[in-house]
C-alpha cells in the first residue's frame, strides 16, 4: 500500500526511525509503499512519542470510497468526519481572546 506521512516538529531518533521506512521527499514529508502490518506498526510507534507538533498519515485502501484512510495525531487545524461514507476535514477555528 501506498502510504503518506506528514510529520512536523519530531525529534530526531523518530526521523530516523521513519527514514527507515520511508524516504523524506521534502521537509517532513514522507512517502512510500508498505505492508499494511509495517504501516500499522509505524504509525502506533509515530504517537506513542507524543510529538509536539502534528502527524497526518494517508494509506491507500481498497475498503473506502475515497480509495484512501486519513490517519492524524498531536497538534491539527482540522479533524477527519465521515459524511455518508467520504471522508472529509472539518476546520477548526483558533479564536483568539480579546479584552474588552
Amino acid at each position: 500500500m501506498f502510504v503518506v506521512v506528514q510529520a512536523r516538529a519530531i525529534p530526531e531518533h523518530v526521523k530516523g526511525y521513519t527514514d527507515r521506512f520511508l524516504v523524506e521527499i521534502t521537509s517532513s514529508l514522507y512517502v512510500g509503499t508498505l505492508s499494511r502490518k509495517v504501516a500499522d506498526l509505524l504509525w502506533e510507534a509515530l504517537v506513542s512519542h507524543n510529538i509536539e507538533g502534528g502527524i497526518a498519515m494517508v494509506l491507500s485502501s481498497s475498503s473506502t470510497e475515497q480509495g484512501y484512510e486519513v490517519r492524524l495525531d498531536g497538534n491539527q487545524l482540522a479533524a477527519m468526519h465521515d459524511f455518508n461514507g467520504l471522508t472529509l476535514p472539518v476546520w477548526q477555528r483558533k479564536v483568539a481572546d480579546h479584552a474588552h
